[in-house]
């Protein structure tokens, strides 16, 4: 009787059986291996960083610049296998003198120059007088993405070499150590938490794996490790009050959420899952320096206009 009535609706207005009804979205299987794989890299990542800043600004350096120059040539890459134009080898070149210019090495009279600021209106004039002798076909998007490379990258991982010395050598170290957990603690405890339960989406229009639950856990995850670390070494910041480790923690954790995001979005506008394959079960090396990439300046500017 059912079939016969179904017969006779006209053909346009028939819904399929089947249709109308989404299946519910099944969540990513994290296999033992998948993990093991994360953490093994994530330890090995994490006792490179700290033998490399407890060198001073040397190791600093030679943190600093394969960072730079594989973050931007992953940036590259995502950009042109969308179509877009972006600048050439000078990028490589303007992104480690961003660096060099943060450096703690200058004379006393010279620190007060704003040499990472000169950096970037060079580069801002070396991409037009190019743009002016060899026109591209779309010039405002090549003289776009170029600039913003190097803001998101360059310029935001040389506020780890001023934060490495905030307020001095031997606290600096330890900060930059704690922003550095507080951002990857974020990551962490969003994979975990959201995995294990997260159903309420967080983002889904930028990133529709992320859940609001998995937020909620990397945030607070990585608040109380940064606090708990802070308080770890109580003894060499004895003047910083108990308020201002708190909001510090809370500061460098949400910091890090919306780096997270950021990428997100960039990933998302450049049509790529991931920012490439440099890292083994961790996808490119932008997408591990995502939530480092926000909290680095967060942390500096707090604690030079804040507590130092």
């Amino acid at each position: 009787m059912v079939c016969r009535l179904i017969l006779c609706i006209p053909s346009q207005f028939r819904i399929p059986l089947n249709e109308g009804t989404t299946p519910p979205e099944s969540k990513p299987v994290r296999t033992s291996s998948e993990i093991g794989q994360r953490a093994v890299w994530g330890l090995i990542a994490f006792a490179t960083v700290v033998g490399m800043l407890w060198l001073g600004w040397i190791g600093a350096m030679i943190l600093a610049v394969p960072a730079v120059v594989i973050g931007l040539h992953e940036f590259r890459s995502m950009a042109r296998s969308k179509g877009y134009s972006v600048g050439g080898r000078s990028i490589y070149v303007f992104g480690v003198l961003m660096l060099v210019a943060s450096l703690p090495i200058l004379p006393e009279h010279l620190r007060s120059v704003p040499w990472r600021e000169i950096v970037m209106w060079a580069y801002v004039m070396w991409v037009m007088i190019v743009e002016v002798i060899r026109p591209s076909e779309r010039p405002l998007e090549r003289i776009m993405t170029s600039l913003f490379g190097v803001l998101y990258i360059p310029f935001l991982i040389s506020f780890g070499m001023l934060l490495r010395y905030t307020p001095n050598d031997h606290v600096g170290f330890w900060y930059i150590i704690i922003t550095a957990v507080g951002a990857y603690a974020s990551d962490t405890g969003a994979y975990f938490v959201g995995g294990r339960f997260g159903k309420r989406k967080l983002a889904p229009e930028i990133s529709p794996a992320k859940t609001l639950e998995g937020a909620l856990g990397g945030l607070v995850f990585s608040m109380l490790l940064v606090f708990g670390m802070s308080e770890a070494i109580r003894p060499i910041i004895s003047d910083v009050k108990l308020s201002e480790i708190w909001i510090f923690a809370i500061l460098v954790s949400s910091a890090a959420q919306l780096g997270d995001l950021a990428e997100s979005v960039i990933k998302r506008g450049f049509g790529v899952k991931d920012s490439g394959n440099f890292l083994p079960g961790h996808g490119g090396l932008l997408d591990r320096m995502d939530s480092l990439l926000f909290a680095l300046p967060v942390a500096y500017y707090y604690l030079s206009v804040a507590v130092f």
